[in-house]
């Protein structure tokens, strides 16, 4: 019985191949670990709402840390037999830990009016049904900042687009 003998191209091809899937697995783990940083460092807020207290809160759905959240005021369109638009003015909010809401304290204006507490706890049973976007600014636990933009829909909230200012 003889022993196969490989050619010197032979061995080269077999070579190239394994050593292309090795980097294959290298650009795959290198991806695997950007992805784990990139969430550990990106801020990930939405809105809820708790129909039964009709509270607005802002939730942290990411896994750091954030802080500094200004919310830009946020023109709300309600619809009770006809559409209204309110403007909502949000009080900043100075940290919000992973995986915890935080009920949002906020003022209603009409037409630069704003309308009393009493009234506006009323108008915020609308908001489960009304639609808005709006945006979002904060820092992460690592101090960079972040702009976030939030869409209320009829089907819920959305986070549609998180840059690094």
């Amino acid at each position: 019985m003889t022993a196969y003998q490989f050619s010197q191209d032979e061995i080269i091809l077999i070579l190239s191949v394994a050593l292309c899937f090795c980097l294959l697995v290298i650009l795959l783990l290198w991806r695997a670990l950007s992805r784990e940083i990139k969430k550990r460092v990106t801020p990930s807020l939405t809105f809820e709402f708790d129909p039964h207290d009709l509270g607005l809160y802002l939730k942290n759905d990411g896994s750091c840390g954030i802080r500094d959240i200004r919310i830009g005021e946020i023109d709300l369109n309600v619809e009770a037999g006809f559409t209204k638009v309110l403007r909502m003015s949000f009080e900043p909010v100075d940290m919000l830990m992973p995986g915890k809401s935080m009920r949002l304290k906020y003022r209603l204006f009409d037409k630069g009016q704003e309308i009393p507490p009493s009234v506006s706890k009323q108008v915020s049973a609308y908001l489960s049904a009304g639609t808005f976007a709006g945006p979002i600014f904060c820092k992460n636990a690592d101090g960079i900042r972040f702009e976030l933009s939030v869409v209320k829909r009829k089907e819920g909230f959305f986070l549609m687009n998180v840059k690094p200012l």
